[in-house]
């Protein structure tokens, strides 16, 4: 009945005693109420009311009482009255983009209850405590509410809850300890760790966590470090995109280049990710190198991100990610040299055999001004060796944006076959023979 002439329907819609699916989305004839002729359908289980320019949910919306699915999305809704805490045998319950400023503490009646969506109500401060009464909720979504200061502090009682998304709630900087011990929990997409926010050890017996794991990290001192340890990223195996963001407010600043670079290192190398991890971003590392596991243990990653590790002067070895189709290196300022080791080609060029990045497709150096030289491979240095040198390989476009390089090197124009794309080289001279 979407899009309908609505008040024919509406004046006859009491008589409808017996329905049990009622579909009014899209409807602007609504535009401000519910008709109360909806509220005497006693028997209705399913009610889609989204899109309807709804301000106001009615009180006797209490006599639903045989209602399992609720949709009152993408309405103008400030509130939401306690009677709707009579709806008990509700499972499905979606808010999503209204304009809420508080949830009824009567929304912990419904228990049974199995997903609830908040997402998009960006005045939401907080929610009841009465919220951990829904033992049976297994999705909760709260992504987009940017106001979202702190969870209940009760949430081990959501013993059922599988996915938690908390993604672009920016200030929820603290999230109960009771988290940790929801130990079925797959999807946590947002997590604020170190001194003054929560404890990363937390997430320690979060084995089960999939999909987008997003941790932003204030590093302190080395306590914060101890932190990330017990955190055991390594065994959430089912992780498949990880972004470690580290944050520099003033008053997390750690004193002192050389402790600073310590911490720095020991926090990234204690964050090691799982090892079928596909995508991988680091932004605003403090460290001047990378922990090992960043060459020998992202043997399946697809997409590597490096952004702002403005104390790297050189790349690691990266070139035997065998399965690596994407590499970003943006804003890195300090970036001055980038050598075969980056090829992963150590030692003499002669004793080395194999193929250098075999699948990367896109390589990407924006904002690296001081980058200068990136190390060449002498046609004279092959032919001393026994075996045929490939590079990249699969590579079909090369991004060099605000960067100090001058020349390409000769073995780029040589080994990558398959580039087509050259994206703004910024004055980086390209042989005329390719």
């Amino acid at each position: 009945m979407s899009r309908c002439k609505l008040k024919d329907v509406v004046r006859r819609m009491e008589k409808l005693i017996h329905l049990r699916y009622l579909d009014l989305s899209n409807n602007d004839e609504l535009t401000a109420q519910v008709p109360r002729t909806i509220c005497q359908l006693y028997n209705l289980q399913t009610l889609n009311l989204k899109w309807c320019g709804l301000k106001e949910i009615p009180r006797e919306i209490r006599n639903l009482i045989d209602l399992r699915h609720l949709d009152l999305s993408c309405n103008r809704l400030k509130e939401i009255p306690g009677e709707i805490g009579n709806l008990i045998q509700l499972r499905y319950l979606n808010l999503h983009y209204n304009q809420l400023i508080e949830i009824t503490t009567e929304i912990g009646n419904l228990v049974r209850l199995r997903c609830l969506d908040l997402s998009r109500n960006g005045d939401i401060k907080e929610l009841p405590e009465t919220i951990c009464n829904l033992c049976d909720l297994q999705t909760l979504h709260l992504s987009h509410c940017w106001h979202l200061s702190r969870l209940p502090e009760g949430i081990e009682r959501l013993v059922n809850l599988r996915h938690l998304d908390n993604s672009l709630c920016n200030v929820l900087y603290q999230i109960p300890q009771g988290i940790g011990k929801l130990t079925g929990l797959r999807t946590l997409r947002q997590f604020y760790g170190g001194r003054g926010w929560s404890n990363l050890g937390y997430l320690k017996e979060l084995d089960q966590l999939s999909g987008l794991v997003e941790l932003h990290i204030s590093l302190h001192d080395r306590d914060d470090m101890d932190e990330a340890r017990t955190a055991r990223l390594m065994n959430k195996i089912h992780i498949e995109e990880l972004k470690v963001f580290f944050v520099h407010e003033a008053k997390g600043r750690i004193q002192g280049e050389v402790l600073r670079n310590e911490v720095a290192l020991e926090a990234l190398a204690a964050l090691r990710p799982p090892p079928d991890l596909k995508r991988l971003t680091i932004f605003g590392y403090q460290g001047t190198r990378f922990p090992s596991w960043i060459s020998s243990c992202l043997n399946h990653v697809r997409r590597l991100d490096i952004r702002e590790c403005n104390y790297i002067s050189t790349l690691p070895c990266l070139g035997k990610l065998s399965e690596l189709e994407k590499l970003s290196v943006w804003g890195m300022d300090e970036l001055k040299f980038v050598g075969r080791e980056f090829l992963g080609i150590t030692g003499d060029i002669k004793s080395w055999s194999g193929i250098s990045f075999p699948m990367l497709k896109k390589l990407s150096f924006r904002g690296c001004p001081q980058w200068e030289e990136w190390e060449d491979i002498m046609v004279e240095e092959e032919e001393e060796g026994s075996t045929t040198v490939e590079i990249m390989p699969s590579l079909v476009e090369l991004e060099i944006t605000g960067c100090g390089l001058t020349v390409l090197p000769n073995w780029l124009l040589r080994k990558a076959s398959s580039l087509e794309i050259l994206t703004d080289m910024s004055g980086v001279p390209v042989s005329e023979d390719y």
